[in-house]
């Protein structure tokens, strides 16, 4: 049954690590295209990243932990995307201020 259980882990940290590494390139390719003037539809990304958030909290700490480097790599485009928004914001003059 452990033996189970560690394939059903192993399996389950690998769907993971590949929903990771599926968002950092959808969100590398807005920050490459919003850095070129174009807005790319990214709908869906919140939900995917919050589902992504949620099935690592439901992992034991060890399994969680061989993720731990994709998730921050991702939490940096996440913020290196915000900051490209914001930039574009400003350059088109659609800023709140």
């Amino acid at each position: 049954m452990a033996a189970e259980r560690n394939v059903l882990m192993t399996t389950t940290v690998n769907s993971i690590e590949k929903d990771l590494k599926t968002q950092i390139g959808v969100i590398g390719e807005a920050v490459s295209r919003v850095k070129a003037g174009v807005i790319m539809n990214i709908d869906g990304v919140e939900q995917q990243v919050a589902q992504i958030c949620e099935k690592i909290s439901a992992l034991p700490e060890g399994d969680a932990q061989a993720l731990e480097q994709s998730m921050a790599e991702m939490i940096g485009k996440l913020e290196e995307l915000a900051q490209v928004l914001s930039e574009f914001q400003d350059k088109s003059g659609n800023g709140t201020n």
